[in-house]
């Protein structure tokens, strides 16, 4: 009986000090910058980008329109395997950020919807 018990204890302290089954997303933490591009029939549309992740993996930024002359914010999050997903707006005029982060580099696909009118395109970043 005694050498069950230990043995149980024994077993609890070493699941106890096991990490945790969530990798970390240390390595995405900082300030990323870079670019975005698309197109709605035609028109364009094109700015920058800037996103700051928390040690956390909150992802939050803003994204300002070179042809709107608008900026407005996003937020969401990044996991572990890199992949981030951001929104940002209203329900009549809002986007949504979503890719993947690796190493120093980040790209992904984004739309947003302005009143009648919806945009598309790419992104690109950079840490910073």
């Amino acid at each position: 009986m005694k050498k069950l018990l230990s043995f149980s204890l024994l077993t609890l302290l070493l699941i106890s000090c096991e990490k945790p089954l969530t990798a970390p997303v240390d390595s995405f933490q900082g300030t990323w910058k870079g670019t975005y591009t698309g197109t709605n029939t035609g028109r364009q549309d094109n700015g920058t980008v800037s996103i700051t992740i928390s040690s956390t993996g909150a992802a939050t930024g803003s994204a300002t329109s070179a042809v709107f002359s608008q900026t407005f914010e996003v937020k969401g999050n990044v996991i572990s395997n890199g992949q981030l997903t951001m929104t940002g707006g209203t329900v009549n005029s809002g986007a949504t950020f979503s890719g993947t982060l690796s190493g120093t580099k980040g790209s992904g696909t984004w739309s947003n919807k302005l009143g009648s009118d919806s945009y598309s395109g790419n992104w690109d970043v950079i840490k910073q």
